[in-house]
């Protein structure tokens, strides 16, 4: 069954939500480009693989996150 993200939520606690629907090294890879702003070479020598590997995690993390349905609360 596929989570939905509350409307409800703040932008950082929706984000918080968001974030833990992906596998971890999906969830680790955007954290580090989105979150915490570093550059893929820096990213990638976080995660232990090569830049391409890094920005492939966080393009398929970010294909995932965009693909949440929202929830609507009443």
């Amino acid at each position: 069954m596929r989570r939905r993200i509350s409307r409800r939520l703040s932008p950082r606690a929706a984000l918080a939500e968001a974030l833990e629907t992906l596998p971890e090294h999906e969830r680790e890879a955007v954290e580090l480009r989105v979150v915490d702003e570093l550059p893929y070479p820096d990213v990638a020598a976080r995660l232990g693989v090569r830049p391409a590997a890094a920005r492939l995690r966080v393009s398929r993390a970010l294909r995932r996150l965009s693909a949440l349905p929202l929830k609507e609360d009443t």
